[in-house]
Parts: C-alpha cells; sequence; structure tokens
C-alpha cells in the first residue's frame, strides 16, 4: 500500500530544495566572482577611509577663529598644532611615540600636559585604534637650506600596501599659544632668524591602515 502522504512530503521537500538551487544559482551568475571584484571592493574600503583619516586629520589642525573686542579675527591654535608644540623634551633627538596614543611612551613624550596633548590622545584612540585602525603620523619641516626632513610623531608600524596617507600644513608662529615652552624647538629651526613670526612651516603626513 502506497503511503500518498508520505509521497507528499516527498514531493515537497524535492521541490524546495530545486528552489533552493535555482535560487543559489541565479545569485552566482548574477554577482561576477572575478578578480574585480575584490580589487574593487578593496577600492571602495580604500576610498572611504581615505575620507575618514582625511575628516580626522581636518578636526586635528582646525584653528577656531573669535573676534577679541571688535579689534580684529584671532585663530586659536588646533589641538595637533598644540600637541607638537609641548612634543619633545630637552635632548638630541624627539622622542617618537611608539604603539600609538594608547602607549605608555605618550604622556611622557610633551613637556607639559595641555589641553591639546589631552584632546589628540583622546581622539586619536576613538577614533583609529577603537576601531581597527593603525596610523603613522609623521612630521615634516623646512630646513636653513630648504631641503625637507622627517620627525616620527607616532608610529604603529608599517604600514600594509592598501595604507592611505592624508596631510595638512601647519604654520608654526612664535606668537602660538605656549610658545616660549615648545620642545619640538628642539628639533626643527627658525626659517627667518626671528625677523618674522613665523617660525617653520610643517607638513603633517597620517598614514591609516586596517589591522
Amino acid at each position: 500500500m502506497v503511503d500518498s502522504q508520505g509521497q507528499t512530503f516527498t514531493l515537497e521537500a524535492a521541490m524546495t530544495v530545486l528552489l533552493m538551487l535555482v535560487v543559489l544559482i541565479f545569485l552566482i551568475e548574477a554577482i561576477p566572482l572575478t578578480p574585480l571584484t575584490s580589487s574593487a571592493a578593496n577600492a571602495a574600503m580604500e576610498n572611504a577611509l581615505e575620507v575618514y583619516a582625511g575628516d580626522v586629520l581636518n578636526i586635528l589642525t582646525y584653528e577656531p577663529q573669535y573676534n577679541l573686542d571688535n579689534v580684529g579675527i584671532t585663530y586659536n591654535t588646533s589641538i595637533l598644532k598644540e600637541a607638537l608644540i609641548y612634543w619633545g623634551v630637552r635632548g638630541d633627538s624627539p622622542p617618537t611615540i611608539y604603539g600609538g596614543a594608547s602607549s605608555r611612551f605618550y604622556n611622557t613624550s610633551f613637556s607639559r600636559s595641555a589641553n591639546g596633548v589631552i584632546l589628540l590622545k583622546d581622539i586619536l584612540i576613538n577614533a583609529f585604534e577603537t576601531r581597527g585602525i593603525a596610523y603613522n603620523i609623521d612630521v615634516f619641516y623646512k630646513t636653513m637650506n630648504g631641503e625637507v626632513e622627517k620627525l616620527e610623531f607616532i608610529e604603529n608600524g608599517y604600514p600594509s600596501d592598501n595604507a592611505i596617507v592624508v596631510s595638512q600644513v601647519i604654520f608654526l608662529y612664535v606668537t602660538d599659544p605656549g610658545f616660549e615652552y615648545a620642545g619640538i624647538t628642539n628639533y626643527i629651526p627658525d626659517l627667518d632668524g626671528n625677523s618674522s613670526p613665523l617660525y617653520n612651516i610643517l607638513e603633517i603626513r597620517m598614514t591609516v591602515w586596517r589591522m
């Protein structure tokens, strides 16, 4: 005796499997699984990371302006510039901060614990380190003979092949708040020998990559 109910269940199961197979084939054919797929995805991720890192660097180098008693516009020091001003202590070479802002070397690498130093640490940790993003920050400056040299500010290791680089220019003035305590002046020269408030022109290059 044939069990019609059992045959019905078997047929339904077969149809379900067949339908799933058809859908799977359709999906595979709809998505071009070629080498371009991986490269396109990587390109999209790199573009997004570049925009994100650029926004972070813009925040760090932004100098808010205000009008002081209506006598003129004054620019406040940016977070990154203030940190750089206090970066370094007396010595032959600047104290490169290895391991990022969360490393034990961070707090001891500045002559003063200013707001910029504290805010830079918080932003770098929350924007990059908690998101699995590694970063190096290098400072390029001009020498007296017009050449460009590099100082390694914060280093997290060797960038990956997919690393991206964003940059900003900072003008360092002797009139910047806290400049009299500046540690970075031990390592970079005064370009015009005190003939103007401009001390040096710094290019900040931030290299970021996913860990």
